[in-house]
């Protein structure tokens, strides 16, 4: 038996990591469990540094229920069950790390939050199954949590109302080879869709991956809008510099 396989190891969360997952230690060892919170005490199963939240022994205060039924099979969403107050806390903590590893010395306001209608971008796998002769099927969706396997979720709540019918756009195109360029709109949402071979696959991916980029437009970008982007450009690099990634 593995040495470092725990089925009913009992954690204590410390923090939030730069990805959403709570940060514990267990016999010397870091630990990254995806959906614990900070200072709840879980049981989880461990596999070396790999954790899986089991079972909430102690939930934290900030724990709020999950408002999409998908959470935690798609690996879009990792902090759902996090309260708004909370979430903004641990969001400009990201922000005064980053700039504490730069040596920049400035101070941070309180987040604004900038959701708007929902998000403007959403990436939709898909793949062809071949059950033998005259037997095809497509999966199309988003990709599994912490797997190479597409799960098919016929919409998310959190997307921008102006994708919606994207996905289905998506599986009415979805049919090889990839094509270079394929324009979609519907009516002032200005949303376009282009088809995208994924060449940078993960080896384990399945053969045949392929994929649809949604994304609504804004018809005009207006000053606050470009600032935005330049300040992403910055945050961007400090995070890297970090080793992290942004949620």
């Amino acid at each position: 038996m593995n040495s470092r396989l725990h089925l009913n190891a009992e954690l204590e969360i410390a923090r939030l990591g730069q990805r959403g997952e709570g940060l514990a230690r267990f016999e010397g060892v870091n630990l990254a469990v995806p959906y614990a919170l900070p200072g709840e005490l879980i049981r989880a199963e461990i596999d070396g540094e790999r954790a899986k939240l089991v079972d909430v022994i102690r939930p934290s205060a900030d724990r709020v229920a999950a408002f999409c039924p998908h959470f935690t099979v798609c690996g879009g969403c990792a902090v759902q069950t996090l309260a708004q107050p909370a979430y903004e806390s641990w969001k400009r903590e990201l922000i005064v790390q980053a700039l504490r590893y730069a040596k920049i010395d400035t101070e941070i306001a309180p987040l604004i939050d900038a959701h708007g209608e929902g998000r403007r971008r959403a990436t939709f796998h898909s793949r062809v199954i071949d059950d033998g002769p005259s037997r095809k099927r497509l999966e199309l969706g988003f990709m599994r949590a912490r797997a190479h396997t597409i799960v098919p979720i016929p919409d998310c709540p959190i997307l921008d109302p102006g994708l919606k019918g994207a996905m289905e756009a998506a599986r009415a195109a979805a049919t090889p080879p990839c094509r270079e360029a394929l324009p979609w709109a519907w009516g002032e949402a200005r949303v376009g869709l282009r088809p995208w071979c994924g060449q940078r696959r993960h080896p384990a991916a399945p053969q045949g991956a392929t994929g649809f980029r949604a994304q609504r437009r804004r018809a005009v970008q207006s000053w606050t809008d470009r600032l935005l982007q330049c300040v992403r450009r910055l945050l961007l690099a400090a995070y890297r510099q970090l080793g992290g990634a942004v949620q």
